[in-house]
């Protein structure tokens, strides 16, 4: 249970809950392992359990979220001159394909029971696609 805990999904948010599941009034960036130890996690396995489920949970969101940024970030478009009156955009499928995956990833991801903390990060972007 120690290693997990360790796990890069643990954030301060979820180290501030179990803290307090755990009744324990110590800042995260204060916690020592003695005093992680003395909270007997052994008999609280189910609170640990909760909220290392709701951290992994919330990372794979996250992960999402930041890919789709990514892509959108670095996405460029390759325009082409039409009868040299203008320019149009080439290869429109590979364009509404990536909107269609990102879409339906978006949402996967309002089905989630972790959706409402990143709620405010993903309405903007199923806006926008």
């Amino acid at each position: 249970m120690m290693a997990d805990l360790k796990s890069e999904a643990m954030k301060p948010r979820h180290w501030k809950e179990l803290l307090a599941k755990l009744r324990l009034k110590i800042p995260f960036p204060d916690l020592t392992l003695n005093q992680l130890w003395q909270a007997d996690l052994v008999k609280n396995t189910k609170v640990v359990t909760d909220i290392m489920g709701q951290a992994r949970g919330e990372m794979i969101l996250e992960d999402f979220l930041r890919a789709i940024k990514d892509c959108w970030s670095k996405y460029e478009l390759e325009l082409i001159k039409y009868q040299n009156k203008g320019r149009l955009i080439k290869g429109w499928d590979d364009v509404f394909a990536q909107v269609d995956e990102h879409i339906n990833t978006l949402s996967s991801m309002k089905m989630s029971p972790y959706y409402k903390i990143f709620e405010e990060e993903i309405v903007p972007w199923d806006d926008k696609l």
